[in-house]
């Protein structure tokens, strides 16, 4: 929603989230996670950080039956319903697929807590993921998958998960501005599996095409992703531009200074050798602002980037 792309540039990266937004976040949390009835049971409220400004929840049962969590965000209030299942009702939330990890056999009526617990967080960001999960684990997510995966994080105190879904849609978006055909990024693009090594100046082209009606269909999905990230109070991390193009761009920049890798892991020039466009060439700054530009159009303000100009390059 319009509310997540207005987002308050804070130097602390704290979501500028609603906190009922948060807290509704949450309660929908319990109710896919435990049914909507246990869900009544609890009661959610947001409160002040701590003393450091780092996230701090509060668990107490003012009645037999009935749980208040307390915390200063939506994550915050997740990891006091984690830490309540997990310490008191004997229960875990797993990796397991669809579920089958999960130990959710609830004690009826719901454990009381003795007296009122407090813990804070020892820092301020925990980030999660690293580039390579999208195509060593995530290539083939669709949302109930993602949904999961975010109940996850929000369940173990994730506040800064990076979400790199959806970019290639971006890049064709941007490359088509500066004048590039379909057929010259689709001479550039990896299959799905692939992704992660193409982003990062590895390979090119390996197990394409990647069709326009997949990327939109991964934008559509990144847009899930990071509606339901900030709902929970999270600051999502998007790509930014490394300086990896298609060689096309020589086509339309004759004199752009690129730097050409080496093969990789021993596949041959036409799936690798990519272009790395050199930081210090005038174009690197107007394809970079332009990338972050169209990717703010799509998917909002972000706060944090990343990119990986070289992964195990020797001539870069």
């Amino acid at each position: 929603g319009d509310v997540y792309k207005r987002q308050v540039r804070d130097p602390n990266l704290f979501s500028s989230t609603p906190k009922d937004n948060q807290t509704n976040a949450v309660q929908q949390l319990i109710a896919r996670l435990l049914s909507p009835n246990v869900a009544s049971l609890f009661t959610l409220e947001i409160i002040a950080p701590s003393a450091k400004g780092f996230d701090v929840f509060e668990i107490e049962t003012p009645l037999p039956g009935k749980v208040t969590l307390r915390g200063s965000s939506g994550v915050a209030l997740a990891s006091g319903l984690n830490w309540y299942l997990k310490y008191y009702c004997n229960c875990d939330v797993s990796w397991g697929v669809q579920g089958t990890g999960d130990q959710l056999l609830l004690p009826n009526p719901l454990p009381t807590v003795p007296s009122k617990i407090r813990q804070e967080s020892n820092v301020k960001y925990r980030y999660y993921m690293n580039v390579c999960t999208v195509s060593y684990s995530a290539a083939w997510w669709d949302w109930d998958r993602w949904e999961r995966e975010i109940d996850w994080m929000a369940l173990h105190g994730i506040n800064l998960p990076l979400s790199f879904t959806g970019q290639e849609y971006i890049w064709s978006l941007m490359f088509k501005k500066l004048g590039m055909t379909d057929d010259q990024l689709q001479d550039f693009y990896t299959g799905p599996a692939f992704l992660a090594w193409n982003r990062m100046g590895n390979i090119q082209k390996w197990a394409g095409p990647l069709s326009n009606s997949w990327q939109m269909s991964q934008a559509n999905l990144q847009k899930q992703i990071l509606e339901r990230q900030r709902q929970f109070g999270m600051t999502s991390v998007l790509p930014g531009f490394a300086g990896h193009i298609p060689r096309a761009i020589k086509v339309l920049f004759p004199n752009a200074k690129v730097i050409q890798s080496a093969n990789w892991a021993r596949f041959n020039a036409t799936y690798s050798a990519d272009y790395l466009l050199e930081p210090l060439d005038p174009l690197f700054l107007t394809i970079g602002k332009l990338f972050v530009e169209t990717l703010m159009e799509e998917y909002g303000t972000c706060l944090l980037y990343t990119s990986d100009a070289a992964d195990e390059e020797d001539s870069v």
